[in-house]
Formats: C-alpha cells, sequence, structure tokens
C-alpha cells in the first residue's frame, strides 16, 4: 500500500501561501478542459470505433443463398435447386478472439486515459505558469507604484529647489524601465491564457481566479515508483497488450483447427420434391501455418516494450525527483533570507532617513527585483517539477 506523506511548504510572503481555495480552482479549470479537449474526445471515439469494428470481425460469417434452375430435355422436365448454407470456424475460436479483442479494448482506452493526462498535465503546467506570471505582475506593480509615488515627490521637491533635475530624471529612468517590464509579463500572461482557452472547444473556463499555487504532496521515490507500476495509463496499456497477446496466441493456434459448413437443400425434380442438408468440413492445410508464431512475435515485442518504458520512466522520475529537491532548496533559503519581506520597507526609510541616495536606492530596488524575480523562478521551477511528479492525481475515469 502506498503511504503518502503531505507536505505544505511554507513560502514567503511575497508570493503568498498555497490555499484550498487555489487548488479547487485548478480542479475545476482543468476539469473543464479536459472534458471539452478536442483531442480527448478525438481518441475516444476513435476507441469506440476500434471495439465495434473488432466485434463485426468476430461474428459468423454471412449465410449463403444459391438457386440453380436447370432445363431437361422436352420429354424429362426442368431441375430446381435451392441451397442455404452457414460456415463458421472452430467453436473455441470465437472465445478467444472475443477474449482477445476485451483486453485490446482495455489497452485502448487507458490510451484515451494516457492522453486525457497528459492534456490534464499540460493544463495544469500552464495554470502554474501562469500563477508564475502573475505573481512576477505582482512583484513589478508593486515596485512600480513605489517608484512613482518617489518619482512624484521628487519632482515636487525639484520646484521647490530641494531636488536636482538628475535625480528626477533617474527616477524617471528606473520607472521606465519597469513599466516596460510590467507590459511584457502581461504579453506573457495573454499568451498563456489564449492557449489555455484553445484547449478546451466551445467551453468556458475563468481563468482570473487562478492566482496561487495548488496543495501538492511530496512521496518517497518509491511511492512514485510505484505509481508508474500500477498508475500510469501507458504503461498499464502496455501491460495489457502483452495479455492480449496471450489471447492472440491461443487464437492463433486455433485457426489450424478444421472449420465447418452446415445446410439446408431444395431440390425439385419431375415434380417431386427433396429436401435434406449438408455438412462440410474446411482442413486448413495451408492457410495461417505461421500464425501462431507471429502472434508469439508480437507478444515477445510487447513485453520488450513494456519493460523499456518502465526503464523510461523510471529514469524520468529520478531526473525529476533531483531536480525538484534542487529548486526546493532554492525556495527555502530564499525564505530563510527574505521571507519576512521586509527588505522593501527597510531600503525605503532609509532612503528617506537620508541614509542612502538616490543611486543607491534604485541599486537597491534593482537587487530586490531581481533576488526576487530569482525566487520566484524557483518557485516555478519546483511546482513544476512537483505537478509532473503528483501527475497520477490528475486521473479520473470517465
Amino acid at each position: 500500500m502506498i503511504r503518502k506523506r503531505l507536505f505544505i511548504p511554507m513560502l514567503a510572503a511575497v508570493i503568498g501561501a498555497a490555499t484550498a481555495s487555489g487548488q479547487d480552482a485548478f480542479d475545476r479549470t482543468i476539469d473543464i478542459i479536459v472534458n471539452s479537449n478536442s483531442q480527448v474526445q478525438s481518441e475516444r471515439e476513435l476507441a469506440k470505433a476500434v471495439a465495434l469494428e473488432n466485434a463485426d470481425a468476430n461474428s459468423l460469417a454471412n449465410p449463403e443463398v444459391g438457386v440453380a434452375y436447370l432445363w431437361g430435355a422436352k420429354n424429362v422436365g426442368n431441375k430446381l435447386q435451392i441451397d442455404v448454407t452457414q460456415s463458421f470456424d472452430w467453436p473455441g475460436l470465437y472465445g478467444a478472439r472475443r477474449k482477445t479483442n476485451a483486453n485490446q479494448q482495455i489497452a485502448a482506452d487507458l490510451l484515451c486515459e494516457w492522453t486525457q493526462l497528459e492534456v490534464a498535465l499540460n493544463a495544469k503546467q500552464l495554470l502554474i505558469e501562469l500563477v508564475y506570471v502573475k505573481k512576477q505582475m505582482a512583484m513589478m506593480n508593486n515596485l512600480l507604484l513605489d517608484v512613482r509615488q518617489l518619482e512624484q515627490a521628487i519632482t515636487a521637491a525639484q520646484k521647490q529647489g530641494y531636488s536636482s533635475e538628475l535625480d528626477r530624471r533617474k527616477i524617471a529612468i528606473e520607472a521606465y524601465s519597469l513599466s516596460s517590464q510590467a507590459a511584457s509579463l502581461e504579453g506573457s500572461r495573454a499568451r498563456i491564457e489564449g492557449q489555455l482557452h484553445a484547449m478546451c472547444h466551445n467551453a468556458s473556463i475563468d481563468l482570473s481566479i487562478i492566482d496561487t499555487y495548488p496543495i501538492e504532496q511530496i512521496l518517497t521515490f518509491e511511492e512514485y515508483s510505484e505509481k508508474i507500476k500500477y498508475s500510469d495509463p501507458q504503461f498499464l496499456a502496455y501491460q495489457m497488450t502483452v495479455v492480449a497477446g496471450f489471447s492472440d496466441v491461443k487464437a492463433a493456434k486455433m485457426q489450424r483447427f478444421p472449420g465447418f459448413s452446415v445446410g439446408y437443400q431444395h431440390q425439385t425434380e419431375l415434380g417431386d420434391h427433396f429436401n435434406g442438408f449438408s455438412v462440410g468440413v474446411t482442413l486448413p492445410f495451408f492457410e495461417n501455418r505461421q500464425a501462431r508464431s507471429a502472434a508469439q512475435a508480437r507478444v515477445d515485442a510487447a513485453k520488450s516494450q513494456q519493460f523499456a518504458l518502465l526503464d523510461q520512466k523510471q529514469a524520468s522520475l529520478i531526473s525529476t525527483m533531483a531536480e525538484m529537491q534542487a529548486w526546493r532548496e532554492r525556495v527555502d533559503n530564499y525564505n530563510t533570507v527574505f521571507g519576512d519581506n521586509a527588505y522593501l520597507t527597510l531600503i525605503k526609510k532609509a532612503y528617506y532617513g537620508g541614509e542612502l541616495s538616490l543611486i543607491e536606492y534604485i541599486n537597491e530596488v534593482q537587487y530586490y527585483a531581481e533576488t526576487t524575480q530569482a525566487f520566484l523562478e524557483a518557485e516555478y521551477n519546483f511546482r513544476s517539477a512537483l505537478a509532473e511528479l503528483n501527475k497520477y492525481n490528475l486521473i479520473k475515469k470517465q
């Protein structure tokens, strides 16, 4: 049984904490996107079509009806013959094919589930990126507000002769730089929102409620590894393909068994009527001689693909966990230094108290912006890696 350990990171006040409402907003938005996504709907319909085709392929052959009318000499008369024949394979072959088709359908449904999971994870990663951009915008707008307030104060002081034109231009340049960065972030926000809206066909989503990261869990490597084996739809689909392959081997073996046909026959000759039946046997001397070997080869290939896929996913898990841990350490280190969100207040007090010159104040603002931006990036990468690790939580049966 997988044991889960709940971990809620203590984040700085500057970025806010994850909330239950944020989790609900993520879940609702992802559900809408997945349920209205054209790619997911297309995969489901194709899986239905394959199931119907397989059912048709395992049905009885169509009955054959034949009519023969023969003209005899004048004194002999004519002859009428009617034949109705139904042919069928070895009886156990239908059950073997039905079992193969059922297992193949389960594999197809799992691959649909994998597509659904990929769409859900892609949507979640975009939502996480949207929160990241919004947090950058909030930081930038706060800095811009402080700088513009200072710009107004310097302009007023210049009119009274207490400040210089050079100081006014310095702070104006800084305000321009911050506003340019804010405009760039607004463009990033529009791009992300456009991608999210494009993922849900004819459905409406409210992205204004997406402003905090969702609550996430951090499990051990062993627990994540177990999830791959027992929850990953792609891996389970490969596993079911192997199971279907064994049924196919059995079916291929039965194809070497005889087939049968039964029929009804009616003849009319010289005014007399004859009724009877016919029985035929199809001897499989020439067809399907390599069918069993081919089916076994497909099973062996599916097994190899299954093991290769598991190795690939395990390697990706190791890489993602290492990445997540590295970004988590950077987040924790920032919280130790800047977690109280007092740095901006301190440099403002220092400037207005005469301890910092204008250029020193601007340098400190830029330093704070760069450091906080580095932290926001680290937190975003941490959250993205964590979402990748916890992607199986997005699986919802349809």
